[in-house]
């Protein structure tokens, strides 16, 4: 994992309460848990809003997956769905 999604995520933990700095080590920051990131068993994230740029694509390809695999590519009725999507 590159370094500012490191420090992203520990700026995450830091606001949501579950760990502090308590230091530093040269260029490098120490953390530790704090009473409720002890008490939080189940790791969290942040949320993940960022869209996905290349979901019609991929439906678009499984579409086409589901028209052309099970039937005969040259027949009649594949070219028309084909044209339909």
């Amino acid at each position: 994992m590159e370094r500012s999604g490191v420090s992203r995520y520990l700026q995450y933990l830091e606001t949501k309460g579950l760990v502090k700095k308590t230091g530093d080590f040269g260029s490098a920051y120490r953390y530790s848990l704090t009473a409720l990131g002890r008490e939080h068993r189940e790791t969290p994230y942040p949320n993940d809003t960022k869209p996905d740029p290349y979901r019609a694509e991929r439906e678009a390809l499984g579409t086409l997956y589901r028209i052309l695999l099970p039937e005969n590519v040259e027949g009649l009725r594949v070219r028309r769905r084909i044209r339909e999507q």
